[in-house]
């Protein structure tokens, strides 16, 4: 197990969130940035620093008024995106510090995981 307790202390977590459901093309005044507690790993996660989140077309269908292949993001959710980040603690045997991911992640600056729905870059 590697803690990294210094990291959850000395910072906060930044956040996209879905501030309204939008009607039509979505807008800058639908979503909003929050700063949050970064989250403690449990046993078999890890947290991974994003380092680029994509924005692409998927986000559409993830917040608009129904599901489609995922569920849909609610109001007040953080936001889905790609990503690609670094391990920066982890109580997972499978992941080490420093370890490059990508995946599926929420639009934060840390972003708490399990092996499933990342992969080594």
């Amino acid at each position: 197990m590697t803690e990294n307790r210094a990291l959850r202390g000395s910072q906060v977590n930044r956040q996209v969130w879905l501030k309204s459901r939008p009607n039509g093309i979505p807008r800058a005044e639908d979503f909003a940035i929050r700063d949050a507690p970064i989250p403690a790993p449990k046993e078999g996660e890890f947290l991974v620093r994003n380092s680029y989140l994509s924005v692409d077309p998927a986000m559409r269908g993830w917040i608009a008024d129904k599901s489609t292949y995922w569920p849909r993001i609610e109001v007040g959710d953080t936001m889905r995106a790609f990503a690609v980040g670094e391990v920066v603690e982890s109580r997972n045997p499978g992941y080490s510090v420093g370890d490059q991911v990508m995946g599926i992640s929420c639009a934060s600056l840390i972003f708490r995981c399990r092996c499933r729905s990342v992969s080594s870059a």
